[in-house]
């Protein structure tokens, strides 16, 4: 079972290097007059369009993306916007939690990044830094407070704020738990995620991505099966096997990823987006 971000991809093209001072170290760009090794140049140079060109790409191409970014990076680690990229590989990719350090990094070079502040706040976040997370948080929401961001995503910095105090709350009354797998019918080969049980433990929906989802629709860029909602009862000898819902929630179009509705009883699909970083 894989834990994914589905966040819309803006792409950060526009943060180049700009020759930010800050904590005495330079954003340095990648040319002959700070890398004078012309070799190791011509190198970084190659490595980073094709990283680009990976990054454009998205889906599954991100950690092709960070192999090449971390190329160019052997030779010059001073330079923001390649950090903001890798950290922006890793927010999207399978290890969400290592793309702190890469944005730590581009800020302590360039300080005036947009947005550098609320991806700050989710790598810490995601490594359960609590209140470094809403320290970040509160001055992404100082910064738009005035003028809202155009994306949605970063305008959510109170709810991330509060989601942020609810880790806090739980991880200091911890509990004894078992995580155990739930077996073939409900674990499949491919991406199961955003589980949701009523109340009664009596019925569970999941979202997931197994054959044929979506109508056997393939997303051409990850080469997966695009989501569809299932739904399973608990019986005396345990979960049924899942069903997908019926159209109009499932069709031959995607369905959207499960998440919760604080202010209802029901849990509905709602429309996500991908993690990116853009000047505003």
């Amino acid at each position: 079972m894989s834990l994914r971000f589905t966040l819309l991809l803006s792409l950060a093209l526009s943060c180049g290097a700009l020759f930010a001072q800050s904590g005495g170290r330079m954003d340095t760009p990648f040319d002959k007059e700070h890398i004078p090794d012309g070799a190791a140049l011509k190198a970084a140079q190659v490595a980073l369009k094709k990283g680009e060109g990976f990054f454009r790409e998205g889906g599954n191409f991100f950690s092709d993306a960070l192999e090449q970014f971390a190329i160019a990076r052997a030779v010059n680690p001073h330079n923001a916007d390649l950090n903001l990229k890798m950290g922006l590989c890793h927010l999207n990719g399978r290890h969400h939690h290592e793309a702190l350090p890469y944005f730590q990094a581009a800020y302590a070079l360039d300080n005036s990044l947009p947005r550098i502040h609320f991806l700050m706040g989710m790598g810490h976040q995601l490594n359960a830094d609590w209140d470094k997370a809403m320290a970040e948080y509160a001055l992404h929401r100082a910064v738009i407070s005035r003028v809202p961001d155009t994306e949605a995503l970063y305008n959510s910095a109170d709810q991330r704020i509060t989601e942020c105090k609810n880790g806090k709350s739980l991880q200091a009354k911890p509990v004894s738990a078992q995580v155990s797998n739930l077996g073939a019918s409900i674990n499949s080969p491919q991406a199961d995620y955003g589980v949701l049980v009523t109340a009664d433990a009596a019925r569970m929906w999941f979202t997931s991505r197994r054959a044929p989802g979506a109508g056997g629709r393939l997303n051409k860029t990850t080469n997966e099966y695009f989501e569809d909602i299932y739904q399973c009862d608990r019986t005396t000898a345990g979960w049924s096997a899942p069903q997908a819902l019926p159209p109009p929630v499932n069709a031959s179009r995607r369905a959207e990823p499960l998440e919760p509705i604080e202010t209802c009883t029901v849990w509905m699909p709602s429309m996500s987006s991908r993690i990116a970083s853009t000047s505003s």
